[in-house]
């Protein structure tokens, strides 16, 4: 039944995202109290180029696998070493460019750190496609265990690393740890192995749909990421290295709730797109559902960073709590376009989110460009309008190409937000009143147990039914089901 497979893989997707994120985030808060900002600020702005090559590598060939109704053993290996020849190539070309790219960005130690961790990509190469076969069939349990040993023994390879002094060098080892021990988990754990075939009709049939869906990311890419090149650009890594704390906070919260559920998006609406009405239903609920989570964890981590950043992260990030105090405010918008590329690509209009990745692009740039000028506030604020002017676009080309309804989406959410205004106003109205009668952690705790309460009973106010579908969701999740590889022995 596809409603309890998708239960049960938004399941083991939450054990790896919140395992892995889980071991991760407790390797960062060690590491924010002994690797300086500026550190921070430059690993960051190596790991956009990084994470450029990888874009291709996560969202193009692989995604082609997961689309196709009719698999065949030669489209897996020939995704996989088209996207190894990718990863090689892109290996050299940043071993070139490192000593250019750190001259633009005016950071001699750019360029070493770009040639260490070149390497990351063939990594991803390495394993793509067969996550790629794992997620085709809702099978998740093998990136919880590649999450939880990969972030683990990139932690602790950091953590020594930052204790004996190596600096932002203990951030490199850290992500070529976690690489190294993400490929080997992936290959003992998955019986399919690359032939040595390849097949140019195979690569012609999956061309034309992994080119559009990498033009799409590419320029998707370019607007997620011009925040943080235009800050390395204009300001130093220690301004970026604050910036990067508020990112780094919101990014541990989205992949536990939004890529816990963006990761069956995809394969789970593939299977329904010669349904429309089913496929629009599945689509408003995830909508529904994501608000539910992630709008009161945004607003609520907003709420408490004036408590929380100094208690957890030291002093010296105090400069990030207005930046989180802005930004958490995209919890009001982020749901109604976020699933909007897996949507269009599961209906097989990969076209149509390029074209709207463009206009996306351009209105960052066209936003946060001005809001440079104004400081890093200027750009957080920026970055909150950009989410509020897209939102219209995106609900135009999901009407017009798959007959999703906007105004449906926002009716169905309206409940979650009420419910996340008013539990971020009692925190807001109690928090100093808290603080002022317990030590700080005390007061940090009173409060976020305050906006959980608070919430919960909120929601069950105003949504009753949303709160006994979400506990059905999970009962199922949770409930034993057969499980069949057949497709994995069918691209073997």
């Amino acid at each position: 039944m596809l409603k309890v497979k998708a239960a049960r893989g938004a399941l083991w997707t939450l054990v790896e995202y919140g395992g892995g994120e889980g071991i991760s985030f407790v390797v960062f808060l060690i590491l924010a109290r002994v690797v300086a900002p500026a550190d921070f600020g430059l690993i960051s702005l190596a790991l956009v180029f990084v994470a450029f090559v990888q874009m291709f590598l996560v969202q193009g060939f692989a995604d082609a696998v997961i689309q196709r109704e009719n698999l065949e053993p030669d489209h897996c290996t020939t995704a996989f070493w088209t996207n190894l020849a990718i990863a090689v190539v892109f290996f050299i070309a940043i071993l070139i460019c490192a000593d250019w790219i750190a001259a633009i960005f005016h950071e001699p130690k750019l360029a070493r750190v770009l040639r260490c961790l070149a390497v990351l990509p063939i990594g991803t190469a390495l394993i793509s496609i067969h996550q790629a076969v794992f997620r085709r069939r809702l099978d998740f349990s093998t990136f919880a265990k590649r999450a939880v040993i990969g972030v683990g023994a990139g932690g602790i390879v950091g953590v020594a690393l930052a204790l004996s002094g190596f600096g932002v060098w203990s951030l490199v080892f850290q992500q070529l740890a976690n690489a190294a021990a993400s490929v080997v988990v992936i290959w003992w754990g998955c019986d399919w192995r690359p032939s040595w075939r390849f097949s140019p009709r195979c690569f012609r049939e999956m061309a034309h749909f992994s080119g559009s869906v990498m033009g799409s990311n590419l320029v998707s890419f370019i607007g997620k990421k011009a925040d943080v090149s235009l800050i390395g650009y204009f300001f130093t890594t220690e301004q970026l290295g604050y910036y990067y704390l508020v990112q780094r906070l919101l990014l541990t919260m989205g992949l536990v709730t939004q890529s816990t559920i963006q990761s069956i998006v995809m394969p789970v609406l593939s299977r329904v797109q010669n349904d429309r009405p089913r496929f629009r239903e599945i689509f408003t609920r995830t909508v529904e559902l994501l608000n539910a989570v992630w709008l009161p964890l945004a607003l609520g981590l907003g709420a408490v960073a004036s408590l929380a950043v100094p208690i957890v992260f030291g002093q010296q990030w105090l400069p990030s709590v207005k930046l989180l105090e802005i930004m958490a405010l995209c919890g009001f918008t982020d749901a109604y376009y976020l699933y909007s590329a897996p949507a269009l690509a599961a209906a097989g209009k990969p076209q149509a989110y390029f074209k709207l990745s463009v206009l996306q692009a351009l209105i960052v740039v066209a936003f946060v460009l001005p809001g440079t000028q104004l400081g890093l506030v200027g750009v957080a604020i920026a970055e909150v309008l950009v989410a509020v002017v897209i939102i219209p676009f995106h609900l135009i080309v999901l009407k017009r190409e798959a007959g999703i309804d906007g105004f449906a989406l926002f009716r169905r959410s309206a409940p979650s937000t009420l419910a996340g205004i008013v539990m971020a106003a009692a925190v807001l109205l109690l928090r100093e009143p808290i603080a002022a009668e317990l030590p700080p952690w005390g007061a940090l705790i009173a409060t976020v147990a305050l906006g959980v309460v608070v919430y919960a009973a909120a929601l069950a106010a105003f949504a009753w039914c949303l709160v006994r579908q979400m506990i059905e969701l999970l009962s199922m999740a949770l409930g034993r089901t057969r499980e069949t590889s057949v497709e994995m022995k069918n691209a073997a």
